[in-house]
């Protein structure tokens, strides 16, 4: 019977293959959290009489936050269009008859949006249209720690096979 050993390299190869395999399984999964970019909410209203809306946006990130509220001549204009917006902080800013307003966030944030409407003129009929976007800010995407952990266990096997150069090169006495 032929005792064989597994040669140093091959192990080598099998404990570092399972070592990557393990900090893999536990490393963090990889993901983005919406930011938003775009439409948080869009409305066209039709009012008939007196009408309230509120509407609720949350942006998770830095970035500037546009809310238009526009009065729309169908069948005539509203007689009365208010809008406020809100803060977990209060109020930030009231828009009347409508308009554009543009708010720079630093974070993540919660916004409410108020809108008052009242229908005038003999049908007692109008129309509004709300839309609030969101365009994030640039932020830097970390990499995930198993690429850092990847490009570590690479290297040392690119050490492990250039070592025998480097001992060749500077003598094998200094080594031993």
């Amino acid at each position: 019977m032929i005792d064989r050993k597994p040669s140093t390299g091959s192990r080598a190869l099998r404990i570092g293959a399972a070592l990557l395999a393990v900090a893999l399984m536990l490393a963090p999964r990889a993901h983005a959290d919406p930011v938003g970019n775009g439409v948080l909410t869009q409305a066209s209203v039709l009012v008939s009489g007196n009408h309230s809306s509120v509407y609720s946006v949350d942006v998770n990130g830095p970035g500037v936050l546009t809310v238009r509220l526009e009065n729309i001549a169908w069948p005539e204009r509203l007689s009365q269009l208010d809008c406020s917006i809100y803060s977990t902080d209060g109020l930030l800013h009231s828009l009347d008859g409508g308009g554009e307003w543009k708010l720079e966030t630093t974070g993540p944030m919660s916004f409410y949006t108020s809108v008052l409407a009242g229908a005038g003129g003999q049908l007692k009929l109008g129309l509004y249209s709300l839309k609030v976007t969101f365009q994030a800010g640039a932020s830097l995407v970390p990499v995930p720690a198993a690429v850092w952990l990847l490009g570590s266990v690479l290297g040392m096997f690119g050490l492990r096979r250039a070592w025998p150069a480097v001992r060749f090169s500077f003598g094998a006495e200094r080594f031993a």
